[in-house]
């Protein structure tokens, strides 16, 4: 098995808050996702701190890649019983104006807790609340059953947009009451209409289930935790595809990370028993899941990246026991390079980190940068609840997460990102041979270099060619000396 090391920072811009408000003791923001196309980037999170709610999901937006945001709208449930989480973004292919929004409203009527899940989706800019409207996706049975954690997927078919989502389900079809399994909902005209549920893998209890849409190989990747499915084990997480964007679904393997039986979730950060948080990404036949196990059985709470370079066949575990994880997100550029962000700590009691490691080889070598440009304190037990954003999108990374709790940012949603704020015209870097140049955006490299920021850290190396810098002040060495430049 490979380890991974955290060795530098990274070239993330500075931190952007968000959620640029405080709030009350006791509450907290979190489950945060995004979606990103060429115009726009779109976030939303879980807010227990709006007034008269229990909870409710927010909508932030973006016009110049995170650097700014404005709050749009909040979906809410005005019924005292019932209470809005979980939401999930999509952006459309064919439209870069065009999101999808879905997230879950639970009731609880005196007989238990119920659910439906409410898709929006907006005409016009996404900046505009007036823009969006929602409905209520099938089956919708008026709270009859539990639902729980939608995840959307969208994809360009032949110039028309179709739309997946995926979920938990109780008590649809065969399955009898309490049982809980994983069912999708596919729209193939934009969802203005919907087709009947599908059951993903029936008869087998499921919940939490991520998903990644391949277009090279037009495959739908799922990893999924499938519950007391395999002797020995209370939870697994399992690998499910489907080639006709979820209209079938296909059983691929199992027991990639697991919880024995009677162990319970033994991971001080991540109390939750009936869940491991397990991301998915995939290109071609290569495969990437990411998780929180207990991969040496001493309560701890291990980072595992499963690998594998032949459809899920077989798999390769590359992990870490030698800190604290949470929230393991992966993601691809849809060749060789993995991603995986996830939040971290060194010790049981150290602050909070925002992490990324990745590998450029299809995981035969890793490297460790932090995201986050400064530590924070987090609610624990369970740590943040379930999710975070992270996407890799016209060769930027994106990454979005829930930060302090009870502290003095008071959880708040915080982003970064490597792309640059707006378009920057190209300016060559001055070749009269000064000491210092002047840049506009892109730096020009006659010849492999290695870039520092202002402080002597080292950024990147960088073959001849162009180079995209944020502005500030850089160090730029060569072979034939060192010089200084300005990016404005």
């Amino acid at each position: 098995m490979l380890w991974l090391a955290l060795i530098s920072d990274a070239p993330f811009n500075t931190n952007v808050k968000v959620s640029n408000w405080d709030i009350s003791s006791g509450k907290d923001q979190t489950e945060v996702t995004m979606a990103k196309s060429s115009n726009w980037v779109v976030s939303s999170w879980i807010n227990m701190d709006v007034p008269g709610y229990w909870t409710a999901n927010q909508l932030a937006v973006s016009a110049d890649n995170g650097y700014t945001w404005n709050l749009i709208t909040t979906y809410t449930s005005s019924n005292s019983s019932c209470w809005v989480g979980d939401p999930t973004l999509a952006a459309d292919p064919n439209d870069p104006d065009k999101f999808y929004w879905a997230g879950m409203i639970w009731c609880d009527f005196g007989s238990g807790v119920k659910g439906e899940i409410y898709f929006c989706t907006n005409t016009g800019t996404p900046d505009n609340a007036s823009n969006w409207s929602c409905s209520i996706l099938p089956p919708d049975d008026g709270w009859n059953y539990f639902k729980d954690k939608p995840w959307l997927l969208v994809r360009d078919n032949g110039g028309t947009t179709e739309i997946l989502v995926v979920f938990t389900a109780e008590g649809y079809g065969s399955t009898s009451l309490s049982t809980y399994e994983m069912i999708s909902v596919k729209s193939t005209d934009g969802g203005a209409t919907w087709q009947a549920p599908v059951r993903v893998d029936p008869g087998y209890p499921s919940t939490v289930a991520y998903t990644y849409y391949d277009a090279s190989t037009s495959t739908v990747h799922m990893a999924d935790n499938c519950l007391y499915c395999y002797s020995g084990y209370d939870v697994v997480i399992e690998y499910t595809t489907s080639s006709d964007f979820g209209g079938t679904w296909n059983y691929v393997s199992g027991i990639l990370g697991s919880v024995p039986s009677g162990q319970g979730s033994t991971c001080p950060n991540f109390n939750r028993p009936a869940k491991i948080s397990a991301t998915i990404a995939a290109t071609g036949s290569n495969v990437f899941m990411a998780g929180v196990v207990d991969a040496n059985s001493d309560g701890g709470c291990d980072l595992q990246i499963a690998i594998s370079n032949d459809g899920g066949a077989n798999w390769v575990g590359i992990g870490d026991t030698s800190g604290q994880y949470i929230h393991p997100t992966v993601a691809t550029d849809g060749d060789s390079a993995i991603y995986v962000m996830a939040q971290s700590r060194s010790g049981t009691t150290a602050p909070w980190q925002t992490v990324m490691f990745f590998s450029e080889d299809l995981g035969s070598t890793w490297s460790g940068v932090r995201v986050s440009d400064h530590d924070y304190t987090m609610n624990e037990n369970p740590a943040g609840h379930d999710y975070n954003g992270f996407l890799y999108y016209g060769g930027d990374l994106f990454a979005i997460w829930g930060d302090d709790y009870y502290n003095e940012d008071a959880g708040a949603i915080y982003y970064a990102t490597t792309a640059l704020p707006t378009a920057i015209s190209e300016h060559p870097a001055s070749p009269s041979g000064e000491s210092v140049s002047v840049v506009d955006g892109i730096l020009h490299l006659k010849e492999a270099a290695t870039i520092y920021d202002a402080s002597g850290r080292m950024l990147m190396r960088s073959e001849a060619g162009k180079v995209q810098l944020r502005p500030g002040v850089y160090f730029v060495k060569t072979s034939t000396g060192l010089r200084k430049v300005l990016v404005r």
